[in-house]
């Protein structure tokens, strides 16, 4: 049985209440802090907000992974791929990946 608490909303879509429970709780814990764009979860596109990275240094990104820290990701670049990478660093985060990301793996290797 999950707990259930009304939360008051972030000002994001609709200013209202809503339900959250432990789940949600748990996804909200998962998602990156405002500013922060998760190295385990962006899509290509999302990329797209940092000057050099799109499309190229962004499909390396998402093609590998998960990571367990944001350095992981130079293992992947090139030298001017690290160089437009090490510009926005500070802007990201690794979370440990959704259950989403495990499914695409999972099925990436089942094909």
């Amino acid at each position: 049985s999950h707990e259930i608490e009304s939360v008051e909303s972030t000002g994001v879509g609709t200013d209202r209440n809503f339900l959250r429970s432990d789940e949600d709780r748990f996804q909200m814990q998962q998602m990156a802090p405002p500013g922060k764009l998760d190295v385990n979860a962006a899509t290509v596109t999302e990329y797209k907000a940092f000057k050099g990275l799109y499309p190229r240094v962004a499909g390396k990104i998402a093609s590998h992974g998960p990571y367990d820290a944001v350095r992981d990701v130079y293992k992947y670049l090139d030298d001017g791929e690290t160089r437009a990478f090490k510009k926005h660093e500070q802007s990201f985060v690794a979370l440990p990946p959704s259950r989403q990301f495990l499914e695409r793996i999972n099925q990436r290797q089942s094909l």
